[in-house]
């Protein structure tokens, strides 16, 4: 069944159906990584972040724990962004905590080549 098909049939239902339902209007979304490591070996965990693109943007980013060092590096490839953290070997306490903002936009994309 097509769009229109549906759109006719709701109709002769009396249904109420509004396209405004489907809003396209930007979203913000925030989401964050909690890792907690259990082992005393060293430790070198990556975490992937969003990147910028046409319809999304990243607002805020954060990141703090108990590493030693840790910042944001980019495939040297692709370009994609990651979060990447170095935890000595004995530290007893492991933990990176990573919190993004993002505000993206719907968009469809064709499946078919």
């Amino acid at each position: 069944m097509d769009r229109r098909d549906f759109l006719k049939g709701a109709s002769a239902l009396g249904l109420s159906f509004t396209l405004s339902s489907f809003s396209f209007s930007s979203r913000k979304v925030t989401f964050s990584y909690d890792v907690d490591l259990p082992y005393k070996g060293e430790a070198c965990p990556w975490l992937p972040v969003p990147i910028n693109t046409d319809y999304q943007r990243v607002l805020d980013l954060r990141f703090e724990g108990t590493y030693r060092r840790a910042g944001i590096y980019r495939d040297k490839v692709y370009g994609s962004p990651t979060l990447y953290a170095e935890f000595p070997r004995g530290e007893s306490k492991k933990v990176l905590k990573l919190e993004v903002s993002v505000e993206f936009s719907p968009r469809r994309v064709s499946l078919v080549d």
